[in-house]
């Protein structure tokens, strides 16, 4: 039978030294949206969630307002954004589409609003930086981790650092090696992120130049079994409660059905 995310049937347990693999099976209501969202405050202090979808403009969730989703107003600009982040009070957009006529799409673009506003795009210390080179894909997804801000783009990971000054942020490549396969396949677990990398096995990174392989009992399980036309549907869950990072994966269609659960310490 079908199981929703609350009743996944564990199979076999993998020992990783003091961490657990689960292998569960039918899960269903899984959602694969690419939306992504983060929450913000505005210039007068009203707490909203930002969204997009990348396909149209940028919206806002204000539960205090009228309507509670409506565009987010940037100096009259219309902007999307694969990844949406709240970094050192500044709206960031990664992988930017600007829309005259019709959208122009910049996959390795990151661009910031003013500090302390999130409707300005122009004032301030907004700015914007096109990544350098091309080896290393378009942005995939984006994740904060120690104050900081980590790229994920197809084939590379990059640390965003906050420095203040008219630079605001500098940009430094620190994996040239690894990406990421699917925008939502980030397990944000405070003091490290787990990913499912662009060669489809799950990798640990803590920060400096390195990932760290965690998914060696499950790799050659979750190959076999991803549909590899549809991967990047796949997606992470974390259950703070109970310890478990869940790694959602189509398999028979574009639908992802099968959780591969990991316990952490």
């Amino acid at each position: 039978r079908s199981r929703g995310l609350g009743d996944v049937y564990k199979r076999q347990i993998y020992d990783t030294s003091e961490d657990n693999w689960a292998l569960g099976e039918e899960v269903s209501n899984t959602e694969k949206s690419q939306l992504s969202a983060c929450p913000a405050v505005k210039s007068d202090g009203t707490e909203v969630c930002v969204l997009s979808d990348n396909k149209t403009r940028l919206m806002i969730w204000d539960d205090t307002a009228g309507d509670k989703i409506a565009p987010l107003t940037t100096n009259g600009s219309q902007l999307r954004a694969q990844v949406v982040r709240y970094v050192k009070d500044h709206l960031v957009l990664f992988n930017v589409g600007e829309y005259s006529a019709s959208w122009t799409q910049y996959p390795r673009k990151i661009q910031w609003t003013n500090g302390g506003d999130i409707e300005d795009i122009d004032g301030g210390d907004a700015g914007s930086v096109l990544l350098l080179g091309r080896r290393g894909g378009y942005i995939v997804g984006a994740e904060n981790l120690a104050g900081d801000c980590i790229i994920y783009c197809e084939h590379e990971i990059i640390r965003m650092v906050y420095i203040g000054g008219s630079s605001v942020f500098r940009f430094d490549a620190v994996i040239h090696d690894k990406g990421l396969a699917a925008q939502n396949a980030i397990a944000n677990l405070g003091n490290r992120h787990l990913f499912l990398a662009d060669d489809l096995t799950v990798q640990e990174y803590l920060g400096g130049t390195y990932c760290r392989p965690v998914g060696d009992p499950i790799d050659s399980e979750l190959q076999r079994r991803i549909n590899k036309t549809y991967y990047s549907n796949s997606f992470f869950v974390v259950h703070r409660g109970l310890k478990e990072a869940w790694l959602v994966i189509p398999t028979s269609s574009s639908t992802p059905d099968t959780a591969f659960v990991y316990k952490y310490g």
